[in-house]
């Protein structure tokens, strides 16, 4: 597929793959546009770990969302993307076409799947029971 342009500065993008997927990075602004479908396999995948220096410097270069920030145009149709929040411990407002993709500006996509690991660690925590003294001797006198 032939490089597209990006909906925030009209920069040529490049293709680079995360996760496996091929997804369109901006050349310019860092942006990153992922077609309809590539989200969800990014998101699952776990070959993609941050350690807390990553965290850190992502959510220090964290920009909170303009409100007069203009509507964007879909790189593949043109026509304006809708908006919508993802919120968790960073809000982050994403551009929608619902026809071909998502748009992220740089560092959301990242922030997104930081936010992903952590509630995945939360969640994995939050089942597991602390062992006791009898599950100890349980499992040694069985």
């Amino acid at each position: 597929m032939s490089a597209i342009p990006c909906p925030r500065c009209s920069k040529p993008t490049v293709e680079e793959k995360i996760s496996d997927i091929p997804v369109d990075r901006c050349s310019g602004c860092g942006g990153l546009w992922l077609d309809q479908g590539e989200l969800r396999p990014i998101l699952d995948s776990r070959d993609r770990r941050f350690t807390a220096d990553e965290v850190r410097a992502t959510r220090s270069r964290h920009r909170k969302p303009e409100p007069l920030d203009p509507e964007l145009a879909c790189p593949r149709c043109g026509e304006k993307m809708g908006r919508f929040r993802y919120s968790g411990k960073i809000e982050i407002v994403l551009d929608q076409c619902a026809r071909h993709g998502i748009w992220f500006d740089r560092d959301e996509l990242d922030e997104m799947r930081m936010e992903v690991e952590e509630r995945q660690i939360a969640d994995r925590l939050k089942d597991e029971r602390p062992v006791t003294i009898f599950d100890v001797a349980r499992s040694l006198w069985s």
